[in-house]
């Protein structure tokens, strides 16, 4: 029973195999029937036409089914006059009863929406296709192509193949000439003239591309000249070989067209991306395209190449067709540049991380030793919350003020989290990858990965080798103090219990938490992009408000410190909410939901240990120590894959280029696995030195 509903299952979703035999097919060709009569008939044929090839028609193992059997269909077409006959009219009705505008000027491209409700509409189309106007001319494209591999047999299709099939069609009754499809073509060319003038002078466009006069822009020169080419199109009923100039004028403004397009778009990745802006260029970018297409079939009908201009033509208005459809595509097409934008600022605030020199790497110890001591007082106010048991949305709050404001403490102290680095770091190492993609820069990368291993080395000693000692200081002090220990025996108990790596999830838990850092370094890089995009900084220092309340320099002080420290502040507070909300979602719905941070949970031990040392073992500290090791491995390893994996992704860094620096790591870590942890005074020497050589002229001529 369960079979027979995966199969029913299967059948709902996938599209229709059902096949029948040729001499069927041709002896049911009716034209008198309905329209959607006629385009089932259609729908039968196209897919006895893709079907798999038999022995006998195969002429060899490469060969595509389509191209085949058409002309099989042909030879037998002109052996059967009467069948020939049915065919032709059927053919010659479809193009009485279909029109094409729609196929011309709109199907393919989205409409001027907003990204969410676009990705909405794709996803109930992919699963509850609109049903189409009953005369859309793109509803027999579908039925005859209903794969997106079509377009690449059609660009290979035989030109005489197709000259032969529009001679069987014109030769059908009541055949209506191409003048109406021509006309619709001739439309669709003004309509896409025009909704690209309207964007192009939109302010949002116009601003970016250096605000001219619209008589300069491109985009209305463009349909300046469209219009001239239509109206001269319209009163000739074609299009003549007199209209070339002006054919190759239209050309020559979608190129500037294009290059006004760039210049908005290095604008955006200078400035800040804007989602609902990118969309917008990528509708224009799209409708541009399909300018650039129809144009070209006109230029191939007023060169006597209609039938190559056709071929072209259809493979392309077959892509569209599919690519309206993809899911995915509009998530690519839209999320590539904000993500471009954001791991930029993560990469230029990941420098920050990164220790090169010895003096350096002693800063980095520091500051990270000033994080590990201030982490402990995150712990004991973390305790004392935890024992007043406030309700569970209460407590989540106080918890996350607590993570929240030791974060925020430790970045206005300019102190260091071990945890936070590797977000950073890894946008700033692909950067460098792509900057280096096709030079001899892999050694020196290797040296700049080596940088990064080691000043994570630093960062996680600095914050462990202190907050561990501090909490046994803290611990000691308030049971001398008061009498009693810090920690309850019970907590404590539990607290190294819940650390074991195996009978616990703590694992999971840490990889978790990996991801709770690293998607708090993308909020605090998107954040920055919005304020950089909205020029935040720029109205704070035109602020009449703020330099009448508290003088002159108010705002330029208010602009410098947002701009400097916005992206640390929104990264510290969604990470002290993560931390704090997740066991709360957890709790409220029931799953086993926590989170592993290394340092606290260090800090945590050393106080749970100190507090009940008559009741817990050395196998227990055993395990706890060693699903600490756990925990850091996994905060560090998690984020600093997912952020290295987004920001490869963002900067297009190819994949040899990583595996070229992968192996000169290794041959570094094997030579000198001391410089990982401290750099040497050698290493210091022989790092500088291979960047000095990887950045000269003659060793850019090698590649990795």
């Amino acid at each position: 029973m369960a079979l027979l509903w995966v199969g029913k299952l299967r059948q709902l979703f996938l599209s229709s195999t059902t096949k029948h035999d040729l001499a069927y097919l041709l002896a049911q060709a009716k034209p008198q029937r309905p329209l959607a009569d006629r385009l089932d008939w259609i729908e039968n044929l196209s897919t006895w036409l893709r079907a798999p090839l038999t022995l006998n028609e195969r002429s060899s193992r490469t060969e595509l089914s389509s191209p085949v059997r058409i002309k099989f269909v042909l030879q037998l077409l002109e052996r059967q006059t009467e069948w020939q006959k049915s065919f032709a009219d059927l053919g010659a009705s479809l193009f009485r009863d279909l029109r094409g505008l729609s196929l011309f000027a709109y199907m393919g491209l989205p409409e001027e929406k907003g990204f969410a409700d676009q990705l909405a509409d794709a996803v109930v189309e992919h699963f509850l296709p609109m049903p189409r106007a009953g005369n859309d001319l793109s509803e027999l494209l579908l039925r005859l192509f209903p794969d997106d591999h079509d377009a690449h047999w059609i660009e290979q299709l035989n030109p005489q193949v197709i000259e032969e099939i529009k001679r069987l069609i014109e030769g059908g009754v009541d055949f209506p000439g191409w003048l109406e499809l021509f006309q619709d073509l001739v439309d669709a060319l003004q309509i896409l003239a025009t909704q690209i003038a309207a964007v192009g002078t939109s302010p949002s466009l116009w601003s970016r591309v250096g605000s001219p006069r619209p008589s300069h822009l491109s985009f209305v020169r463009l349909l300046e000249s469209v219009t001239v080419l239509v109206i001269k199109m319209r009163d000739s009923g074609t299009v003549l070989s007199s209209d070339l100039p002006l054919i190759r004028a239209i050309r020559d403004e979608i190129e500037h067209c294009e290059a006004s397009m760039h210049e908005a778009f290095a604008y955006l990745e200078r400035n800040g991306v804007n989602m609902g802006l990118v969309f917008r260029l990528e509708h224009q970018r799209l409708m541009l395209r399909r300018l650039q297409l129809l144009t070209d079939f006109v230029h191939a009908q007023a060169t006597d190449a209609l039938i190559l201009g056709l071929r072209h033509l259809l493979a392309e208005l077959v892509r569209s067709l599919h690519a309206q459809h993809n899911i995915s595509a509009i998530f690519r097409e839209n999320l590539v540049r904000l993500a471009l934008r954001v791991v930029e600022h993560a990469g230029s605030s990941g420098e920050h991380y990164i220790t090169r020199t010895r003096s350096d790497y002693w800063h980095m110890l520091l500051s990270a030793a000033g994080g590990g001591i201030l982490t402990v007082g995150t712990t004991v106010i973390k305790s004392i919350v935890g024992q007043l048991k406030a309700p569970a949305f209460i407590e989540a709050l106080a918890h996350a003020s607590n993570y929240a404001g030791s974060f925020l403490l430790m970045q206005a102290s300019h102190f260091t989290l071990a945890t936070k680095q590797p977000s950073m770091t890894a946008p700033a190492l692909a950067k460098k990858l792509s900057q280096g993609q096709g030079s001899s820069k892999g050694l020196a990368l290797a040296y700049e990965i080596r940088h990064i291993v080691r000043s994570q080395l630093a960062a996680a000693m600095g914050n462990i080798g202190l907050a561990v000692p501090t909490a046994l200081l803290v611990a000691w002090g308030m049971q001398r103090s008061t009498g009693h220990a810090l920690f309850t025996t019970e907590y404590s108990l539990y607290s190294v219990h819940s650390l074991h790596p195996f009978a616990t999830l703590t694992v999971f838990y840490a990889a978790l938490t990996g991801v709770l850092l690293w998607i708090s370094s993308l909020m605090a890089g998107w954040v920055e992009n919005w304020i950089a995009f909205q020029k935040i900084p720029a109205r704070l220092v035109r602020q009449r408000s703020l330099k009448r309340v508290f003088g002159n320099h108010a705002g330029t002080l208010c602009a410098e410190f947002l701009s400097k420290n916005i992206s640390g502040i929104v990264g510290n507070i969604s990470l002290g909410f993560f931390l704090a909300f997740v066991p709360f979602i957890g709790k409220i719905m029931g799953l086993p939901l926590e989170v592993r941070h290394v340092t606290l949970s260090s800090a945590q031990v050393a106080i749970s240990v100190f507090s009940a040392w008559n009741d817990v073992t050395l196998p227990m500290i055993g395990w706890a120590v060693l699903g600490i090791v756990y925990t850091g491995l996994l905060n560090f390893g998690v984020s600093f894959y997912l952020a290295l994996a987004v920001a490869t992704r963002a900067q297009r860094v190819r994949p040899q280029v990583k595996r070229a620096v992968l192996r000169r790591f290794l041959t570094l870590l094997r030579e000198q696995p001391l410089s990982f942890i401290f750099p040497t005074k050698r290493s210091e020497e022989e790092g500088l030195n291979e960047l000095i050589a990887a950045s000269s002229p003659l060793q850019k001529k090698h590649s990795l």
